[in-house]
């Protein structure tokens, strides 16, 4: 859900940094931060809640940094809760992404004795590898280092520094090292007493550079031997990985190594860029790309350590080699005012370049996965829940077999039933959507053939699967998915067709029906519907009804409209409307019905006339010729199957145009992530 990034190199890490997170904005989040070290090695840190753009940049000279886009969990949106987070030593600033599932226990245990400067549940990840670190140092002369003989938890006693007064925001700004006060004091020492000692035992770090304050700390048979703390750092995170439960990924830059970043890997996406002289580490491809052609994709329980020269990655405690990755940059138009209107734009292009990647990729797939299922299982969350929808009809009609769309997060209680001939299908457009790759796993589990369909190369659903199929439609940068909900469902369509083949020992010529769904498209993503849209944002409840295939895309456009216009509505089997609904409609209902399949005509226009009898102003979406409705917005045929790719174009503009007219911003709506990374 956060966004994380990490560079050093030759250019400007603030300029660097700040560039990443804006790229990185697509993920949505309410509050943004970095850190920077100068050339002394000092830590500044700049974070507040707002947009990467207000953030104060700290032009410094730095040539490291690491930044973050916050989606919040744990603590609301603030300054204090933003990332990075600096440890109680002010050594470590760390940024996170995920959930820390036992962070509450953490604080309460290991480091109850600290004084936390946030509600966050990363601090702990900050205040961890400080710990551990110490422990491993082992300076038994410093009230700032642990005995070997000490845990975590006795270490937090001893040193845990618990902070009176403005300190423990002051450690958060870097400008002292709180690392010599006992929490409790067995004698009751006066608080003044105690602020003496810690005056005698800490030195403000604007103050000394890193080897001068190594020694200040304790350190001094080792300050200077960078190799030494560089390896005992990377020890302290897999020590700090030891405590930690949940998925995350988190990147780490501490004043000891001012050349080095260190990360780790858990459950959520990290990818290490390499560069000319420069190497990043960033939660997606998206942010890694201006700096980097080919890298590294971290797998869980990985930890690396990060120079402008190099990047060696480790796994239990072994340093390993992995195989490069091509970092590719997806074509998205940065510069476009409205990405949302840009996306919507690029349907049609998006469409071709879809097919031509999944024609490509059954072919190479072979038979021998798909040949013999009896059985198909689809998954996934929010829109791509509703092209699992989709996916459920196709396969059942098309390929004939029995088939079961399944909500991820409730999937895991549904997969008792698969088997080895049973092809499961995920389905993210991220690949990083934490409840589909739960549900992932669990049907691996069970023995069942997994196909994934992501539209991001080298995500984490792509290690999992045993096939993945790429949507190629290009980056999708607006929160709310439309193109790529558009390439999900032709995907779908196209692998039912595959499946099909292989069991009648046909092959199809799709290049007619494709070309007219190109074509259907363009005419559809080029119309304007302003005029016909104006003034539904006043007042209006909404309502999406439709049968079969066009219900499964009035729930996307309820769910459209939901996401980026914060209006109450839902969407209802026309069918179901005297089952209970139809008590909701007054003259302030606005009913969207869609209509493609002449065979629900009469049934869909009784629905109308019942709406209309009670008030209602009703909108009609259809492919249909002879039926009409108070606003009726006429769509291409494309055929039973494809037209549903086209017909929900004009519900995708619908919620712009309202979002818009309420004077929101569309691209970055409140409350929602791109990537959910977190259960």
């Amino acid at each position: 859900m956060c966004g994380i990034i990490g560079y050093i190199g030759k250019e400007d890490a603030t300029s660097a940094v700040i560039a990443a997170l804006k790229r990185m904005e697509y993920r949505g989040y309410d509050s943004a931060g970095y850190a920077v070290l100068d050339g002394a090695g000092r830590l500044t840190l700049e974070k507040d809640n707002v947009r990467v753009g207000k953030l104060k940049r700290l032009d410094i000279g730095a040539r490291i940094g690491i930044g973050h886009t916050r989606w919040a969990t744990h603590g609301k949106p603030s300054k204090n809760n933003a990332h990075p987070h600096v440890s109680y030593d002010g050594n470590f600033a760390v940024v996170h992404n995920g959930i820390i599932e036992n962070g509450d226990k953490l604080k309460s245990g290991p480091l109850k004795h600290v004084a936390f400067a946030s509600e966050t549940d990363s601090e702990v990840i900050a205040h961890l590898i400080a710990a551990e670190y110490a422990r491993i140092r082992g300076d038994r002369e410093s009230r700032s280092a642990p005995t070997e003989s000490l845990s975590p938890a006795e270490y937090a006693r001893t040193c845990g520094a618990k902070t009176h007064g403005g300190e423990a925001e002051r450690a958060q700004n870097n400008r002292v090292c709180v690392c010599g006060i006992a929490a409790e004091c067995a004698n009751n020492v006066e608080y003044e007493k105690i602020r003496s000692d810690r005056e005698s035992l800490c030195a403000p770090i604007t103050d000394l550079p890193p080897a001068e304050y190594a020694h200040n700390a304790g350190y001094a048979n080792i300050a200077g031997n960078n190799e030494n703390i560089s390896a005992d750092i990377l020890k302290a995170v897999e020590n700090c990985i030891g405590y930690l439960r949940g998925a995350y990924s988190f990147a780490v830059m501490s004043p000891l190594t001012p050349d080095t970043l260190y990360c780790c890997r858990k459950g959520a996406s990290l990818i290490i860029g390499l560069g000319d002289g420069e190497n990043v580490i960033a939660s997606d491809m998206l942010a890694a790309a201006a700096h980097s052609k080919f890298g590294y994709v971290t797998e869980d329980g990985e930890i690396a350590k990060v120079t402008s020269e190099s990047a060696e990655i480790f796994s239990d405690g072994a340093k390993i080699f992995k195989p490069l990755t091509e970092i590719i940059n997806q074509g998205a138009d940065f510069d476009a005012e409205c990405f949302m209107r840009a996306e919507i734009a690029y349907i049609p292009q998006a469409l071709r370049r879809t097919a031509a990647e999944i024609i490509s990729s059954l072919k190479n797939c072979g038979t021998e996965f798909f040949r013999g299922i009896n059985g198909v299982f689809l998954s996934a969350c929010g829109t791509a829940y509703h092209a699992g929808l989709y996916g459920k009809r196709v396969f059942q009609d098309i390929a004939g077999l029995p088939a079961q769309a399944e909500i991820a997060s409730e999937a895991v209680r549904e997969v008792r039933f698969l088997n080895a001939r049973t092809l499961a299908v995920f389905i993210s457009q991220s690949g990083e959507t934490a409840d589909t790759l739960n549900a992932l796993r669990a049907a691996k589990e069970r023995g069942a053939r997994t196909l994934a369909i992501t539209n991001v190369r080298g995500s984490s659903i792509s290690f999992i699967a045993d096939k993945t199929l790429y949507l190629d439609c290009g980056a999708e940068i607006a929160v709310a998915a439309t193109k790529s909900y558009n390439s999900q469902l032709l995907a779908l369509y196209l692998v039912a067709l595959h499946v099909k083949s292989l069991s009648y020992y046909g092959c199809y010529d799709l290049s007619a029906e494709l070309e007219a769904l190109y074509t259907a498209a363009e005419a559809t993503a080029a119309a304007s519907y302003s005029e016909l849209f104006k003034g539904l944002e006043n007042g209006r409840n909404f309502f999406f009804i439709g049968r079969g295939l066009d219900y499964v895309n009035a729930g996307e456009g309820a769910l459209k409209l939901k996401e980026i216009t914060y209006r109450m509505t839902d969407a209802y089997p026309a069918g179901e409307l005297k089952h209970g609904t139809i008590a909701l409609i007054d003259q302030h209902a606005l009913i969207v019905a869609v209509l493609t399949d002449d065979n629900e005509r009469v049934k869909i226009m009784n629905s109308i006339a019942e709406l209309k009898s009670r008030s209602a102003t009703v909108m009609l979406v259809t492919s249909l010729e002879g039926i009409k409705a108070d606003l009726t917005l006429k769509i291409p045929d494309a055929g039973a199957y494809l037209t549903p790719i086209i017909s929900v174009i004009p519900l995708q503009k619908l919620a712009l145009y309202v979002a818009e007219a309420l004077g929101l911003d569309p691209d970055k709506p409140r409350n929602l992530a791109k990537s959910v990374t977190v259960e």
